[in-house]
């Protein structure tokens, strides 16, 4: 069986990101430098969204002729995205269950004492870090890994479709 473009760049996108996470956990970011790994969460956004670009350009070239109709950029990308969605959510669900369990008791500590620095009241503190531990539910990762990512990924999957899009003269 031939796997399709947005197939195999999900899965590519999906273990780019995951690969991303391994290093900065072995550079210390997730470990001993959380205060400077904060830099990381653009690159999980930039890494998804140039495999959709490329991804939707080499689904125009090589499967559609040269042609793409906004329904199939639009397909393209949020099948990369729910592809990925799903290959760094099962990873990021073992790497702090197994890899790294210390993390998030060690960013509620680095988060603490940034809201306390910007003069932030003991009850807001516990409001924010409620809402991030509500963030951090098993239901909640599946619910944005599965369901946000890939739209999230339709923003520019329609951007990228229109303007590489290229209808059929009929």
């Amino acid at each position: 069986m031939k796997l399709k473009t947005e197939h195999i760049f999900g899965i590519v996108s999906g273990i780019s990101v995951c690969i991303l996470v391994m290093v900065a956990h072995f550079a210390g970011y997730y470990t001993t430098k959380i205060d400077s790994g904060k830099f990381l969460g653009t690159c999980f956004l930039i890494i998804p969204i140039l495999y959709i670009i490329v991804g939707i350009y080499v689904k125009k070239t090589r499967e559609l002729d040269g042609y793409l109709e906004l329904k199939d950029g639009l397909k393209t990308g949020i099948i990369i995205s729910f592809i990925n969605g799903i290959i760094t959510t099962v990873f990021l669900l073992f790497y702090f269950k197994y890899i790294n369990p210390d993390y998030f008791p060690r960013y509620i500590v680095y988060e603490t004492k940034v809201m306390t620095d910007m003069g932030k009241t003991p009850e807001q503190i516990k409001e924010l870090l409620d809402q991030f531990k509500a963030g951090q539910s098993l239901g909640m990762q599946l619910l944005s890994g599965i369901l946000i990512t890939p739209l999230f990924g339709m923003i520019p999957s329609l951007i990228v479709t229109l303007i590489l899009k290229k209808s059929r003269v009929q």
